[in-house]
């Protein structure tokens, strides 16, 4: 191994003892891209595709919610990694689903943060401000 490839090496170890040390306290939205990077590239350095994402999406919020196709316009990650934050955001979701679950009911997250009152017609829905109060008392 050379020594340009220790530093990463080196640099990758460093971020996941901070972690193991204090979760994700004090890490600028780069470095938890470049930790997640971590497990979808393997042996490269990660600073420089991470720090191009959040260029490209702002934070790593908006990272996780662009579409595959946005993520793939990001050439420094490579075909593999838009589909492994996918994934990372598709088991956060669901673990935060289950989690949910067999808690208090009334304070339990919507399905896909969405419930359909009524339906319309392209310009116009009517909905009742009773039936807005009614679902917002169910949760």
């Amino acid at each position: 191994m050379s020594e340009g490839n220790s530093n990463y090496v080196g640099h990758r170890q460093r971020l996941r003892d901070r972690f193991l040390k204090s979760g994700l306290s004090g890490f600028a939205d780069y470095e938890v891209v470049e930790l997640l990077l971590t497990l979808a590239i393997p042996r490269s350095d990660v600073k420089q595709p991470a720090k191009a994402l959040i260029a490209r999406f702002g934070n790593l919020r908006d990272i996780l919610d662009a579409r595959i196709e946005e993520l793939r316009t990001v050439e420094v990650i490579g075909a593999v990694t838009p589909v492994a934050l996918q994934l990372i955001k598709a088991a956060a979701t669901l673990y935060l689903q289950q989690s949910s679950e067999g808690r208090d009911s009334a304070y339990r997250p919507l399905r896909d943060g969405v419930e359909t009152l009524e339906e319309g017609t392209i310009d116009r829905a009517a909905v009742s401000p009773r039936r807005v109060v009614e679902a917002a008392l169910q949760f």
